[in-house]
């Protein structure tokens, strides 16, 4: 084989025969460096997704147009199976005229350009599964393709949470802020008098005598509840009924700060909803006949974070960042809030919020499940055999166990596209969580495997390759040329796909 190669490429002296394609890329990088004492790569070809296309983010999915270079993206460590938030290097944008492979399953839609790497499961001799990454034009064709859609997940997990505390500082006819009493301590300490001080900031001498006396702002003031700190899982637990069932109100008399949960009177959820809040250090009582009620300045401030209205609620950043003991009771009460359950097992959530079914798929996905989230754009819809109203778009969430996703032949196919591609490179594990039409997959991201698997022990290569490989349009000669002239005198070869 080696004399006809030599045969057919007469500038060829030597042949060297290597495992896989990539091994045979980057052999050829390294020689290139090594001789001409250059470090850029030039690549041709798009590892790109296209315009739908959402990537998993610690603030919830957001649409790759919108993901810019140093942006934490989910990714997936292949060694451990965990999930890792790690930061952009390159998020780029390309016109693109051509076929794009479209996977496409009741479970998976993921539309990439031909070279864009996939991940794919193989079988070894012993019938275990691997993974690695392949392009996504080789799989057209193939009987089954399998990826996976599942994850594990690592956070911490403290056995008591704690809230912001609130003070109540009242002078007659105004109150002030923290930022007041520091002001007025300063002034004091110039030697401005009290009645100076009372004249400026509206309060009585007493008020200012009252904050020379008690330098340490500890000294003043009193707590409207005291009940900052819960036992962590009664918390989670109460924060998955309350933003599934939940609201907060101001009221014109005691307690004025009232935080409700919305659940049928006598229920099993009910008597949950009753004991989780005795939990939390809270007398509740029942309002309305269909809710209960309990008042807390500080809960009900902190609450905030979870949004107003049903439309826009959401799960804050920190507890989403807790391990899968914390995460399991918010997400079982969501369940029991707004969703259903086939035999003990979770199997759909519902919400008017998109924000909040981006985080339960978020929490799902670190609890080991897997989901798919469909839309019903009608005002009409049953849960637990009762008929719901909505003036918002209803979010159809479905739960799944099976972090498998099989695709058949005729599931992957070409799809003309003459339009803008969008890349996203994660490094180190080159692993994004992509969604397209609420179904989800892990896939690789927008540059080759290699780059990230080259160190710079090896005669010729840099560190970190991703800032010296350029890319220009695919079969574009005139971009070829003009990469070339920005380039001058730094390129050491062009890599052609």
């Amino acid at each position: 084989v080696a004399e006809l190669l030599a045969e057919a490429v007469p500038c060829a002296e030597m042949s060297r025969f290597v495992k896989t394609g990539s091994e045979a890329a980057e052999a050829a990088v390294r020689i290139a460096r090594s001789f001409t004492g250059r470090d850029m790569i030039l690549t041709c070809g798009y590892h790109c997704f296209d315009g739908e296309t959402e990537l998993l983010t610690p603030e919830g999915f957001r649409n790759v147009t919108s993901i810019l270079p140093g942006d934490l993206v989910a990714t997936l460590n292949p060694v451990s199976g965990f999930l890792e938030y790690r930061p952009a290097t390159n998020a780029e944008s390309h016109e693109f005229q051509g076929s794009l492979v479209h996977f496409k399953t009741s479970r998976v839609d993921l539309l990439v350009t031909p070279g864009h790497k996939v991940y794919r499961a193989f079988l070894d001799s012993h019938k275990r599964r691997t993974f690695r990454l392949v392009e996504a034009a080789s799989m057209i064709g193939r009987a089954v393709v399998t990826m996976t859609a599942g994850a594990q997940w690592r956070g911490s997990e403290p056995n008591r949470i704690r809230i912001r505390s609130i003070r109540a500082y009242w002078p007659v006819g105004k109150k002030l802020t923290l930022s007041d009493v520091s002001q007025i301590r300063e002034a004091l300490d110039a030697g401005e008098s009290t009645v100076e001080l009372g004249k400026r900031f509206g309060v009585t001498r007493a008020m200012i005598s009252h904050i020379r006396k008690r330098r340490k702002w500890s000294g003043i003031g009193q707590h409207t509840k005291g009940i900052t700190d819960f036992p962590a899982e009664s918390f989670m637990r109460f924060m998955g009924y309350f933003v599934t069932e939940g609201n907060i109100l101001k009221s014109t008399k005691r307690p004025r700060y009232e935080i409700f949960l919305h659940q049928k009177v006598g229920t099993a959820v009910f008597t949950a909803m009753q004991q989780v809040v005795a939990e939390l250090g809270f007398r509740s009582h029942i309002a309305g006949g269909k809710s209960i009620s309990f008042g807390s300045k500080e809960l009900w401030t902190w609450l905030h974070e979870c949004g107003i209205g049903a439309g826009e609620k959401r799960i804050p950043l920190s507890l989403k960042a807790y391990g899968p003991r914390l995460l399991r009771p918010m997400f079982e009460a969501m369940v029991d809030g707004d969703g259903t359950r086939e035999r003990g097992r979770p199997r759909k959530f519902y919400s008017t919020s998109r924000q909040l079914v981006d985080d339960f798929c978020e929490i799902a996905l670190k609890l080991g499940y897997t989901t798919t989230v469909t839309k019903r754009r009608n005002n009409e819809s049953t849960i637990n055999g009762k008929a719901v109203r909505s003036r918002l778009p209803i979010y159809h969430v479905s739960i799944s166990g099976e972090q498998i996703r099989t695709i058949l032949r005729h599931q992957i196919f070409k799809r003309p596209s003459d339009g803008r591609v969008f890349c996203v490179s994660v490094p180190p594990h080159h692993l994004v969580y992509a969604r397209r039409n609420g179904r989800s997959v892990w896939t690789g991201n927008s540059w080759h495997s290699w780059y990230a698997a080259t160190k710079a022990k090896h005669p010729g290569v840099p560190a970190v390759m991703e800032t010296l490989a350029r890319a220009f349009p695919y079969n574009d000669l005139d971009a070829l040329e003009g990469a070339l002239k920005a380039h001058e005198g730094r390129v050491a070869a062009v890599m052609l796909e």
